[in-house]
């Protein structure tokens, strides 16, 4: 199969929830990046507030979200940066996660840099 096979949309989202950029249908990008934003805020905070402890696995890393007419997974690429890829129910889990830890992996340093050299709002 293609390399994006499956993957209809992707998206850069800030954690409160702005869509940064997207590749896909813009208006199911922007709901899909609202709850992105607000699920992934929820688990973040969750782990916070539990503290560290010898069973805690450390912060979060991404999450995959299984929904009727598809998947949504997301992983951090930065502190308050969130990568999105939405695709079809056909694509296998360990396959959409694969995909996201490559990009996410390839985008973090970049946008590292792009985000360290913006002022401050």
């Amino acid at each position: 199969t293609e390399p994006g096979a499956g993957v209809y949309s992707s998206m850069l989202v800030s954690t409160s929830g702005l869509l940064y950029a997207c590749a896909g249908d813009r208006q199911q990008v922007e709901l899909a990046a609202a709850i992105i934003a607000k699920i992934w805020c929820t688990y973040d905070d969750g782990d916070r507030k539990s503290g560290q402890d010898a069973k805690d696995p450390g912060p979060l890393r991404f999450i995959i979200i299984d929904c009727d007419q598809g998947q949504v997974a997301c992983a951090s690429v930065g502190p308050g940066i969130l990568l999105g890829l939405q695709a079809s129910t056909d694509v296998p889990v360990g396959q959409l996660h694969s995909k996201l830890s490559a990009l996410s992996s390839h985008l973090e340093e970049p946008l590292r840099q792009v985000f360290s050299s913006t002022p401050a709002a």
